[in-house]
């Protein structure tokens, strides 16, 4: 052979060569390529996400809180401020005593009525100014009725007279303690003098126990001063406890009239408010009442929904109302987690070792012709 034909065969074999590589290797980038594709449209795709029943559970919850936000916006439009005042005048009037808002009773007493379609009327004076000013005019009513300056000078005026002091050789007439017959009787005898034992009445020496307090202080100094103090003290005080008797009684009979006049009423919710009580801490406006019976009977009437209608209204959202895990009470749930709490625990710790299921006994159950593997029956004694 030539080296022509030599060198044709040459690149006849090398184009076959090149033509089988290309072969071999093209299927593989075509399915690499198409793999590549397949990637591609499946990472585009969403995938679909699972939430956890702790997750669900927060979105059931708060359709449930929007469900009674939306009653509750609705009761609030229905059960107005004057509707509850035209409640409690019923309750005043049937005299309610309500575990909650009270003693309705206590808002009724003979000759006194409270206006409630002006309980809106927000107070003209505080409680303390109403105070303030009862007790002003409580003492100058005690003033007017008492004078009890005057009477205190006249007190004074009075001890001066009565204790008066004997002077020396003024004549003076006494009975002796205790004593009895003419010598228990000292009669119009000048007074000579007195030192610590005896007072010398005319001839007579009288001994200074044998005469009373009172008439000591004819002639003791230190006795008179004890007697005068004692007497004005004592009277004196007397003026000051009838004054402040008149100012207590005025107090009493007219702060409960003036806290009414000014739009508050007794805070039935403490067992010792009364209409007639003098102490503002028993008080509060008549608007601030009626909110909160208002309020109360809006809570009322959302509890009531939380037993009746809510509970049909989360079944026809898809829950259902099971037992709680841990046994104390009840819950809602949706149908997943209803299921998954069906499909007790136990009922997986049913399954042996190998896979077979088995019985309460702990031995392997099937049916007939189901062997456990090994392909012997337990022997069992």
């Amino acid at each position: 052979m030539d080296k022509k034909n030599l060198r044709f065969l040459w690149r006849t074999l090398l184009c076959g060569l090149t033509f089988a590589a290309f072969c071999y290797t093209a299927p593989s980038a075509i399915a690499e390529d198409g793999w590549d594709e397949e990637e591609e449209v499946e990472e585009g795709e969403e995938e679909e996400v699972v939430l956890s029943w702790d997750e669900r559970k927060k979105e059931m919850e708060a359709k449930m809180e929007a469900q009674i936000a939306q009653r509750r916006s609705l009761l609030q439009q229905q059960i107005t401020a004057e509707r509850a005042a035209l409640q409690i005048e019923g309750l005043v009037r049937r005299r309610i005593k309500d575990p909650q808002l009270g003693d309705f009773q206590l808002l009724r007493l003979p000759g006194i009525s409270l206006d409630w379609k002006k309980f809106n009327r927000t107070p003209p004076k505080s409680l303390q100014a109403i105070v303030e000013q009862v007790g002003e005019d409580a003492e100058t009513y005690a003033e007017d009725r008492l004078h009890p300056e005057e009477q205190k000078r006249a007190i004074r005026r009075q001890a001066e007279e009565r204790f008066k002091m004997v002077k020396i050789n003024e004549r003076v007439s006494l009975l002796l303690r205790g004593g009895r017959g003419a010598n228990a009787i000292v009669d119009n005898q000048p007074f000579r003098g007195a030192n610590d034992e005896y007072v010398q009445l005319g001839n007579r020496q009288v001994i200074r126990e044998d005469l009373d307090r009172e008439d000591q202080a004819k002639f003791y100094p230190d006795v008179n001063a004890e007697l005068k103090e004692a007497f004005v003290t004592n009277n004196c005080g007397k003026v000051d406890v009838e004054y402040e008797s008149l100012v207590s009684a005025y107090i009493y009979n007219n702060t409960a009239e003036q806290f009414r006049a000014n739009f508050y009423v007794p805070d039935i919710s403490k067992p010792t408010a009364s209409l007639r009580t003098a102490k503002p801490e028993f008080w509060l406006p008549m608007k601030d009442f009626v909110e909160r019976v208002r309020t109360n009977l809006i809570n009322r009437a959302i509890e009531q929904y939380k037993a009746t209608e809510l509970p049909q209204w989360m079944q026809e959202q898809g829950y259902f109302l099971v037992d709680k895990v841990d046994g104390s009470g009840k819950e809602w749930v949706d149908e997943e987690e209803k299921t998954a709490r069906e499909f007790k625990p136990e009922q997986n710790n049913m399954m042996g070792p190998d896979g077979m299921m088995m019985g309460p006994d702990g031995m392997p159950m099937g049916g007939p012709g189901m062997m456990p593997p090994g392909g012997q029956m337990p022997y069992r004694r």
